[in-house]
């Protein structure tokens, strides 16, 4: 029976610590959920691909990034557009490329529009985003997804040289799904600062989300 309480005893300090940090991770979150209008223009947004639905098309959740970048470009806040992600085997197109066509669809041009075809990972995101804003010679850059990513996406462009901002859209989560995703991208986050890139890239089956 004691150890019963033990156990229990332990669970709900466990329980607590883990609401606690939780707590704190998405008060940082949310404060990336600013008014466009307040935002610094900046030579280009790169969006980040979240995922695809089950008919093939783009989730619900990669379309709010693309209406926030949108947003921005209405509010002439990034002058391009840089869509990353979205690369599997499974499917017969870049994801990045369906945000591409996505955004033109709603009006923006085309020319203005960048996405690469190799990136399939946080890491590998950011790694081909510079490769084009590199390219073009660009530097205040504006990273734009969901809430819960951006802290990690932070801590993975720091020290880039680039003057780098970010801006979310106002999340609509529940709270099991703010405790979820927090977890989650934690644990990601944690994965990021203790593994080399060489590691995760060779294991990136295992680690594909990362």
């Amino acid at each position: 029976m004691k150890k019963l309480k033990k156990i229990f005893f332990i669970f709900i300090i466990l329980l607590a610590v883990d609401i606690s940090g939780v707590v704190i991770f998405y008060l940082n979150c949310i404060s990336y959920n600013r008014d466009v209008k307040d935002l610094t223009e900046c030579d280009a947004g790169v969006v980040f691909f979240h995922s695809f639905d089950k008919q093939n098309q783009l989730s619900d959740e990669s379309k709010k990034r693309l209406d926030m970048a949108y947003q921005c470009f209405e509010n002439h806040k990034i002058t391009n557009i840089i869509c990353v992600g979205g690369w599997n085997w499974k499917y017969p197109m870049y994801g990045s490329l369906k945000m591409k066509k996505y955004l033109v669809s709603k009006g923006i041009p085309e020319n203005i529009i960048f996405n690469d075809t190799l990136s399939y990972s946080s890491l590998s995101n950011w790694r081909e985003a510079c490769k084009i804003i590199d390219k073009n010679g660009w530097n205040k850059i504006l990273l734009i997804s969901s809430p819960t990513h951006l802290p990690r996406l932070m801590h993975i462009v720091g020290g880039s040289g680039y003057q780098i901002s970010a801006v979310t859209f106002h999340p609509d989560y529940s709270y099991i799904e703010i405790w979820e995703e927090s977890n989650i991208e934690f644990a990601k986050w944690t994965a990021v600062s203790l593994f080399p890139e060489k590691f995760i890239d060779k294991f990136k089956n295992f680690l594909r989300l990362i």
